[in-house]
């Protein structure tokens, strides 16, 4: 979108508004503290995902880079898929945002619970949409996965100009030339989020660089274990961020040593 269209499409009464999902960058403020420049992230509103008992879900898989030069990309085989608060709708108001905003945030707060109700495992959610849609039109654990290391490896094979120049520039010791760089310890742990269209497609939502690794039952004790965040703590959504951590450090060990 040029600037102009970008204006005309923040505003309410635009349809493109209706039609993509506006994402804060980051703001620009001046010295009494008022907003003077915003970067945003505009993408098309994904208007038939695909539905698991009647809710929306995304997928946050973790992806290690060990290599940008030549690029070498690890797809760690377990995700956490997360499911939106309430059942879907497809109006994009804001007062409706639990019934399609699947973020963990949004959820718990929506609920007053922990992430339990909210989140699940690729195989829980591949069973699922295999009981819902039968077996010709559901998509198994092993088609998710193969879907998502295409979408991924096509992602990365994309940018991997824009990686190796953007490494270079913040490693000390790399020569001027960025065909020249090369950092054989270096490692980045990436979230990739993905979603699913009713036709099984997957569509690539959002990458973060610094994707959250803390426990739902990490401060959870004898004491405290009635409220409401532990009780809807979730073992599977620990597993997997201990499996992602332990697998991480268990790889970039043994390529040092």
């Amino acid at each position: 979108l040029t600037s102009q269209e970008l204006l005309s499409c923040l505003s309410r009464e635009s349809s493109c508004s209706r039609q993509h999902m506006f994402k804060v960058l980051a703001r620009k403020r001046t010295t009494g503290g008022r907003v003077w420049d915003t970067a945003y992230v505009v993408q098309p509103y994904l208007a038939d995902p695909l539905l698991s008992k009647g809710r929306k879900w995304d997928v946050r898989t973790y992806v290690l880079v060990t290599s940008v030069l030549p690029m070498r990309v690890l797809l760690f085989t377990e995700a956490i898929v997360r499911y939106a608060s309430a059942p879907y709708t497809a109006s994009t108001n804001l007062s409706a945002r639990s019934s399609f905003l699947t973020n963990t945030y949004v959820g718990k707060h929506t609920l007053h619970s922990g992430v339990a109700p909210i989140t699940g495992s690729l195989h829980e959610l591949g069973d699922g949409l295999l009981d819902e849609y039968g077996r010709e039109a559901a998509t198994p654990k092993g088609a998710l996965l193969d879907a998502m290391r295409r979408s991924i490896a096509l992602l990365f094979l994309s940018s991997e100009p824009q990686l190796q120049h953007a490494y270079a520039s913040q490693y000390t010791h790399a020569p001027h030339d960025d065909d020249a760089f090369r950092c054989a310890n270096c490692y980045h742990l990436f979230g990739v989020d993905l979603i699913a269209d009713t036709h099984s497609a997957l569509r690539i939502i959002e990458v973060n660089l610094a994707p959250d690794l803390s426990l739902s039952l990490a401060a959870c004790n004898e004491r405290n274990m009635a409220t409401a965040r532990c009780q809807g703590g979730s073992e599977t959504y620990d597993d997997t961020k201990r499996a992602v951590a332990y697998n991480t450090v268990r790889v970039v060990y043994a390529r040092q040593s």
